[in-house]
C-alpha cells in the first residue's frame, strides 16, 4: 500500500494493513533478500482485472508470473490469491506453488471439512501433484502445494498447552511456506525505513516516489550480492547515490563561457549601497562606483 489519503477513484481502504488508506500495488519479490521483480498498480473496478473469468487472485498471480513461466520457478503466496485451478494451470507451465488455501475454495478435497482439536494433527490428501495438508497448531492451517511430497519427514516443534511443554511434528509444507514467504514483507521492510518524496496533492508523485524507492532498494540489495564482504548499509549507499546524482549541478548562476574575468567579478559583486543625499538606496556596482564617482546620477 502506498499512503494516499486524497480524492482519487481507485483509491483503497484495507483497516487490517498498517497502511489503511492508499494505492494498491501487487508484488512479486525474491524469497532470499526481498529484490522486486514485478510490480503492477492496482486500478480497482476500472482496471482490466476485473475482466477476469477465472478470478482476481488467479489474474494476479499470472501476471506477476508471466515474465517467469517455463522455467521451473516455485511461488509462493497467500491464501487470498490460492486456488486449485490456479496451481493446476501453474503447473501445466512447468511452475510450482506452495500457499495457504481458504476452506471454502472449490474443487478442494472432502477432508477439508474434518474437524482437527488436538495440537499436531495431520489431515493429507493427495490429486497428482497436488497435495492438500491441513494441520492444527493453535488452529487450522490449510495448505495447498504442487512441490511437497505427502512423504517428507515432520519436524518435531516445542508448543505449550494448557501451561504445559510438549512436542507436536510440524509437516514439511509448513516450514517451507514459513521460510519463503517473506520476499515481499522484506521489500517492504527495506523501503520503509528512508522515506523519498514529501507531502503532495497529486497521487501520481507518491507513485512516483514509491518507484524511485523500489529502485533505490533493489540496487542496493545487487550491490550487496556484487560486494561480498565490503557491503555498505543502505543509509551509507544512499548518501553515495545522492552524491552521484547531484554531481555538478547548482542553482546559482554561471559565468558565461568566453566573457572576461573583469566581467564576471562585476556581476558577482553587485550590491545595494546608500547614496548621500537619498532615503532610498541604489543598487550599484560597489567597485564602479568607488573608482567612477561620475558615472552615478547627479544630486539635484
Amino acid at each position: 500500500m502506498t499512503a494516499f489519503k486524497g480524492r482519487l477513484n481507485f483509491r483503497q481502504y484495507m483497516p487490517a494493513k498498517p497502511t489503511k488508506y492508499g494505492i494498491k500495488v501487487w508484488m512479486a519479490a525474491d524469497a532470499s533478500n526481498g529484490y522486486v521483480v514485478n510490480l503492477s498498480v492496482n486500478q480497482g473496478s476500472e482496471g482490466e482485472e476485473s475482466t477476469n473469468i477465472h478470478g482476481l487472485g488467479y489474474e494476479v498471480v499470472m501476471n506477476m508470473a508471466r515474465p517467469y513461466l517455463n522455467r521451473k520457478h516455485h511461488l509462493f503466496f497467500d491464501n487470498v490469491f490460492s486456488t486449485p485451478r490456479l496451481f493446476d494451470h501453474l503447473e501445466l507451465q512447468d511452475t510450482y506453488v506452495c500457499a495457504t488455501v481458504r476452506s471454502n475454495r472449490k474443487e478442494l478435497p472432502p477432508c477439508v471439512k474434518t474437524n482437527l482439536k488436538q495440537p499436531g494433527e495431520i489431515v493429507c490428501s493427495q490429486r497428482g501433484h497436488l497435495l492438500y495438508t491441513k494441520w492444527h497448531d493453535k488452529r487450522d492451517i490449510n495448505f495447498l502445494s504442487s512441490n511437497v511430497s505427502p512423504g517428507e519427514p515432520h519436524r518435531m516443534v516445542k508448543r505449550k498447552v494448557k501451561k504445559k511443554e510438549i512436542e507436536i511434528p510440524k509437516p514439511f509444507v509448513a516450514d517451507l511456506y514459513t521460510s519463503k514467504i517473506g520476499g515481499v514483507d522484506q521489500a517492504d521492510q527495506l523501503r520503509s525505513y528512508y522515506y523519498t518524496g514529501r507531502q503532495t496533492k497529486k497521487w501520481y508523485r507518491y507513485l512516483w516516489w514509491f518507484l524511485v524507492n523500489v529502485c533505490v532498494c533493489n540496487g542496493h540489495i545487487l550491490e550487496s550480492i556484487h560486494r561480498g564482504n565490503n557491503k555498505r548499509s543502505q543509509l551509507q549507499f544512499r548518501f553515495v547515490l545522492a552524491k552521484q546524482l547531484i554531481k555538478g549541478f547548482s542553482q546559482r548562476k554561471r559565468p558565461v563561457q568566453g566573457a572576461s574575468n573583469a566581467s564576471n567579478r562585476r556581476s558577482i559583486e553587485h550590491t545595494s549601497v546608500r547614496i548621500d543625499g537619498r532615503k532610498k538606496t541604489m543598487c550599484a556596482l560597489q567597485n564602479c562606483w568607488k573608482k567612477n564617482p561620475e558615472r552615478l546620477p547627479k544630486r539635484i
